[in-house]
């Protein structure tokens, strides 16, 4: 794509690249760990999505990815949307971004984009 640093900050694919680079960092360490995850991503009839869901343990996991480095409250909404609908079938939610700071939310963990990896090596 021919972008520099520079001009990935002001880009319109900065979020889809982000995605892509976390859901890649996430298959590479699988693969790599020889874990045998099957990541998926979720989106129902009203739109609402989820980036990537993975089962463990008899639990959906849900992830949500957002290049931004300032949490907003918005980023949460559709993680908590995915718990209730899957109930008791639900685990950990999940905010990968582009921040530094690692935070416990009320109803998700949020990751910085670096330590993507440690979300599996978790006790989930």
């Amino acid at each position: 794509m021919r972008l520099r640093e520079e001009d990935l900050l002001l880009s319109p694919y900065r979020g889809a690249l982000f995605e892509s680079l976390i859901v890649s960092e996430c298959m590479k360490y699988n693969k790599n760990h020889r874990k045998s995850l099957d990541f998926y991503f979720w989106r129902n009839n009203k739109g609402v999505e989820i980036d990537l869901i993975f089962e463990a343990q008899n639990k959906l996991f849900s992830i949500e990815i957002k290049s931004s480095q300032t949490i907003q409250s918005s980023f949460f909404k559709n993680l908590k949307k995915f718990q209730d609908y899957s109930t008791h079938l639900h685990g950990q939610s999940f905010l990968i971004y582009g921040g530094e700071k690692k935070q416990k939310r009320s109803h998700s963990q949020v990751i910085p984009w670096k330590e993507t990896s440690q979300l599996f090596s978790m006790k989930i």
